[in-house]
């Protein structure tokens, strides 16, 4: 007796078949995978392996690589790409192991044939498990480096610039709201979205933290860029009126990485090099502190669960780096002052403030795979040798994290 798919799971299968864009062998072959995942494990996680899946296959993709049959050094270049646009070190190992769920799941398919050759899935896998471990251990994905906070002119600035009213409402909502990026793919318009004359509204039905929240921001606003209530009129104009999700791509709902392509647009234009899709809402934290909110207050904005450690994450990191060197932090973070030199390139825009030197100049992943691939029992950590990195750890500290100090007014 052939036991049936949960409908849960085929109406969720099908509506990530469809934004994946996927067709013929190709959709055949996600489906399959996607509801094994699904039908074994939490709806929940299942629909986070295949978010995580589809980062993957639009990477493989883009490179001429089967996704299904990768090498190693894939993997390692899939990892160090995601890492220099600021993703976390969670989602990394989590993309990690839908790739490997997957993989396993194509080679029983195939008769127990392994994906690559004879490789066994895990083996294909293990050189990027251990070069996210590096990059883990060189420090790359601590709190005050991964997701650098903006000035408050930096976050005007992105406002400003921002190509397209969908780029201008994400900039402000990330900010403003402190939206997750993904948070944004669960809206639905009308009904999850309210305006008045006091406020903005967002009905998140589920987040990260809990079954769900209220998102509200005031229609306040000191600068007319950082207008919520502006920014969403101005998108919905364009969007249209109709019942649908309410982040739309062509009329289309759309998924994470068009998020954070518009965001990273919208940072390339406004000269903004060092950023990633939660830097808005971290900076919102810590632009929220300085100017006399609570941790409570802040802790609720965020939606983070009450034991959550949102001073210790957000916050004390940077405020230890300043004390440390005798800066005014509200004279740096609350500074409007737009960045300097003008836009940058969309390829000069990495997740972090120090490690830039090292991630825009990495040896070629042949030679990290074979690294991390050594049986030696001295584990391989990269150490930039020279740069803010290298100076930042000699001197113990994490000034790297800072912006420019030039732009501070005197």
């Amino acid at each position: 007796m052939t036991v049936q798919p949960r409908p849960e799971v085929v109406s969720m299968v099908d509506d990530a078949a469809r934004s994946a864009g996927l067709s013929g062998a190709a959709e055949a072959a996600f489906r399959a995978i996607a509801s094994t995942v699904a039908d074994r494990y939490s709806p929940r996680y299942a629909e986070d392996s295949m978010a995580a899946w589809r980062a993957w296959k639009l990477f493989a993709d883009h490179h001429d690589v089967d996704p299904f049959c990768p090498r190693p050094a894939d993997l390692v270049a899939f990892v160090h790409a995601r890492a220099i646009m600021g993703i976390s070190y969670m989602y990394l190992s989590a993309t990690l192991a839908a790739v490997e769920k997957a993989l396993v799941a194509a080679g029983t398919r195939r008769g127990g044939v392994a994906p690559v050759g004879r490789m066994p899935a895990e083996t294909v896998n293990a050189p990027a498990r251990r070069f996210l471990s590096d990059l883990w251990g060189d420090g790359v994905f601590a709190p005050a480096q991964n997701a650098p906070a903006l000035t408050l002119g930096e976050v005007i600035a992105m406002a400003a610039q921002a190509p397209a009213p969908l780029a201008w409402l994400l900039v402000v909502g990330g900010h403003r709201g402190a939206l997750r990026p993904g948070e944004w793919l669960r809206l639905r318009y009308p009904q999850d979205v309210g305006i008045t004359n006091e406020e903005v509204t967002f009905h998140l039905q589920r987040s990260k933290s809990g079954p769900g929240r209220v998102v509200r921001v005031s229609t306040r606003a000191r600068d007319k860029k950082l207008s919520l209530a502006t920014a969403l009129a101005d998108y919905v104009q364009t969007r249209g009126e109709e019942p649908e999700m309410l982040v739309l791509v062509g009329g289309q709902p759309t998924g994470w990485d068009h998020i954070r392509y518009q965001l990273r647009l919208a940072a390339a234009a406004s000269g903004v090099d060092a950023f990633a899709p939660y830097s808005l809402r971290r900076s919102w934290a810590v632009h929220a502190n300085l100017s006399g909110a609570s941790v409570a207050d802040i802790r609720r904005h965020l939606g983070q669960s009450p034991t959550g450690q949102v001073f210790r994450r957000y916050i004390e990191p940077l405020l230890s780096v300043q004390a440390a060197q005798g800066v005014n932090p509200a004279k740096l973070w609350l500074d409007r002052t737009p960045p300097r030199g003008g836009p940058v390139r969309l390829d000069q825009v990495v997740g972090f403030r120090q490690f830039e030197d090292w991630l825009t100049a990495p040896d070629t992943f042949e030679s990290l795979v074979r690294r991390t691939s050594s049986t030696s029992s001295e584990p391989h950590v990269l150490k930039p040798s020279k740069g803010p990195a290298a100076r930042a750890r000699r001197n113990g500290s994490l000034v790297g994290c800072l912006p420019t100090t030039s732009r501070v007014k005197s």
